[in-house]
């Protein structure tokens, strides 16, 4: 009897996250109105990643413990939490909501399962986001072109605060190529480095976007 209660609780763990698999986009609204964004991916056998810094198409597992160890580890699900012991060496209980078995809100904020790409919503089509924190500041302009080309623009600012005035800014294009496959966008420059994102449609009826935890609005 105690092995079959044994083999019950493993398939029920195993199961609870073979339903989790896949990308889930987490959004959070602050005081004030301001949204952030992360994202979760989840593997069939109970691995998670906390923003995949190298895509999801493929999920290289590798890769995120060489470059993203502290978001990276195994989890398991267990009535209204989430257990999940990080690559860091630190474990969590983390509150969690599931509707049919999938995971809806994790930590406070809304979880949605991530939707695909198309290469060909992109082309032609130009974007700009914008990013703050504290004194700093960025705006990216990402024009996409039908032959599968990019041209990227960006500005950054610092402003004086407190006891300090005056600002300084800064800008730059960088030209390259671009691919699209399901939810990961990889930017390759001329120069021969290259950006990979996680991305998804965010408000179709706005045309907007999402790369990596920005909002960008088409121009």
């Amino acid at each position: 009897m105690k092995k079959i209660i044994i083999a019950l609780v493993g398939f029920l763990c195993l199961h609870s996250a073979f339903a989790q698999e896949g990308l889930y986009l987490r959004t959070q609204f602050w005081g004030g109105g301001s949204l952030d964004i992360s994202w979760l991916y989840f593997t069939k056998d109970g691995v998670i990643c906390k923003n995949p810094a190298y895509g999801i198409n493929p999920f290289n597992l590798q890769k995120e413990l060489e470059l993203n160890k502290v978001n990276t580890g195994k989890f398991s699900v267990a009535a209204n939490k989430m257990n999940i012991n990080w690559g860091s060496g630190k474990s969590q209980s983390i509150k969690a909501e599931f509707n049919g078995g999938v995971l809806k809100g994790l930590d406070g904020g809304i979880c949605t399962k991530a939707k695909p790409f198309l290469a060909k919503s992109l082309g032609g089509k130009t974007y700009s986001g914008y990013a703050s924190a504290g004194a700093v500041s960025q705006s990216t302009v990402i024009e996409f072109k039908v032959d599968g080309s990019f041209v990227m623009n960006k500005k950054g600012a610092i402003t004086g605060s407190g006891n300090i005035s005056g600002s300084a800014s800064s800008q730059g294009t960088q030209k390259g190529k671009y691919s699209v496959t399901g939810n990961t966008i990889v930017f390759k420059y001329d120069d021969g480095t290259e950006w990979r994102t996680l991305a998804q449609p965010y408000d179709l009826c706005k045309d907007e976007i999402i790369l990596n935890d920005k909002l960008f609005r088409k121009k």
